[in-house]
This record gives C-alpha cells, sequence and structure tokens, in this order.
C-alpha cells in the first residue's frame, strides 16, 4: 500500500499504472494528481467512448459521464465502447459498466440527460475538467460559456468524414471556442458522415490533452487549433489569437 497525502494506491494499481509511471516526466506524482481529478465527458458516442476508455485506464479518479441516447446499429462503426448486443440500450448505464470492468479502480458515474442552458452549470462546476463527445456545435458553445464562468479546463474535439480538429481551452488564460465561432452556427440538417478511425484520432487526442492538464505536464493546444486531414495525411496547428470583444471571455463582454 502506497499512500501519497491523501490519494492511497493499492500494489495491484500500482502494477496497473506501472508502464505510465515508469515515463520519467510521469513517474508516481502524475498518477497522483490523476487520482485526485474529476473528469466530465459530455456525450458517450464516437469521441466519448475513446475520451472515456483512455481516462479511465490511465486512472483519472473520478468520471462523469452525461449522454440521453441510446445505441444504434448505426453507432457501431465508430463507438468501440458498445457491441450488437448493446443496441437499443442506454449508453450512459453499458459505458459505466464496462468502464468500471476496465479499471475498478476509478469512480464511474453517469447521467441520462440533454446537457443545455439550463442545467450545465450544475455540471461544470462539479468537475475539474471538461471533456467534448459532442455532435453539436450549439451545446458546445454553451458547455464553453459554463467552462470560462466557472474557469474550468475545456477540451473540444470535432469530426466530420476523415476530418477532425481539437482546441483546448483554459479559460482567461487563452482563446476559448467563441473566440474561433463566436456565433452558433447553422445546425447540421443532414447526418454527419465519419469513418470510425477519424473519432478515434481526435478523441485519442483529446484524451492525451485532458491528461496533460490534470497532470500539469507538457505543453497543451492552448492558442491553437490542431486540425487533423486523414484522407491526406496531414496535421497542422493554426494559432488562433483571444478576442478582446469574445462574447464569452473577451475584456470587453
Amino acid at each position: 500500500m502506497l499512500s501519497e497525502g491523501e490519494v492511497v494506491f493499492t500494489p495491484e494499481e500500482l502494477e496497473r499504472y506501472d508502464r505510465q509511471i515508469r515515463i520519467p516526466e510521469f513517474g508516481i506524482e502524475a498518477q497522483v494528481r490523476l487520482k485526485r481529478k474529476r473528469a466530465l465527458i459530455i456525450g458517450v458516442g464516437g469521441l466519448g467512448s475513446i475520451i472515456s476508455i483512455y481516462l479511465t485506464r490511465a486512472g483519472v479518479g473520478k468520471l462523469l459521464l452525461i449522454d440521453r441516447d441510446k445505441v444504434s446499429i448505426t453507432d457501431l462503426n465508430r463507438q468501440i465502447l458498445y457491441t450488437h448486443e448493446d443496441v437499443g440500450k442506454y449508453k450512459v448505464k453499458v459505458a459505466i459498466k464496462k468502464l468500471s470492468e476496465m479499471n475498478p479502480y476509478v469512480d464511474v458515474d453517469g447521467v441520462r440527460d440533454e446537457v443545455n442552458e439550463n442545467n450545465v452549470d450544475d455540471y461544470v462546476r462539479e468537475a475539474d475538467i471538461v471533456i467534448d463527445g459532442l455532435d453539436s456545435f450549439k451545446t458546445r458553445l454553451i458547455v464553453n460559456d459554463s467552462c470560462v464562468r466557472f474557469k474550468r479546463p475545456f477540451i473540444h474535439g470535432a469530426v466530420n468524414g476523415f476530418n477532425g480538429q481539437v482546441m483546448t481551452i483554459m479559460p482567461l488564460k487563452g482563446p476559448c471556442l467563441r473566440c474561433l465561432i463566436p456565433k452558433e452556427p447553422p445546425e447540421e440538417k443532414h447526418i454527419v458522415p465519419v469513418i470510425g478511425v477519424t473519432p478515434a484520432i481526435i478523441g485519442t487526442i483529446e484524451a492525451l490533452e485532458a491528461i496533460k492538464i490534470m497532470t500539469g505536464l507538457g505543453e497543451p493546444l492552448v492558442g491553437y487549433l490542431l486540425v487533423v486531414n486523414g484522407l491526406h495525411g496531414y496535421f497542422r496547428k493554426f494559432k488562433i489569437a483571444r478576442k478582446p470583444n469574445c462574447p464569452a471571455c473577451g475584456e470587453k463582454r
């Protein structure tokens, strides 16, 4: 048994995390920081499945999942938490069971709900970090605004076809999502197509960004939009400036 302050690790737990603890920059200190954190994933679909798996396996202390949907057969090309037997079941219920089996040392909980302007603050204020598993820019902007209000880090990710993007928001330390997208874009009226590996790539980067923020390691994508084109095989970073007149984080708001 190893105790680091109020954080306790069993021998089996330390063995489970052995390979990442051996990373020189990581060590037991980063593992302790992870176990102290509460991560909120909004949406447990293509992106959220990947994010939740890697944060669970990494050993975050508490994971809260929010999703209102049931598993459908059209989800199965990309939402790797689910199998054919899960079709018709609530995603949150299935995800809690499977993630808890992956790592019984992580406290996994979930709520069948749709995040909106009326309830978003209740969820965000209880989290140390918020990760985007959504498929709606309207809801992403609502979450962004709440994260700015409560000064919570927000990892944004989105996909379409072979393309995806990631942006890490540290409120008041860099641009927020509204600096990039000031106004809510029109909602897609058609089904957004996607190949399964695209949310896998983007979700994995989101999970890595979240781990970096929670442990204080590395250089997160604050002030940058990372764009991935899977079809042509390139990753590009674009510098994003914080806007003084941003309706969410601007000094003149």
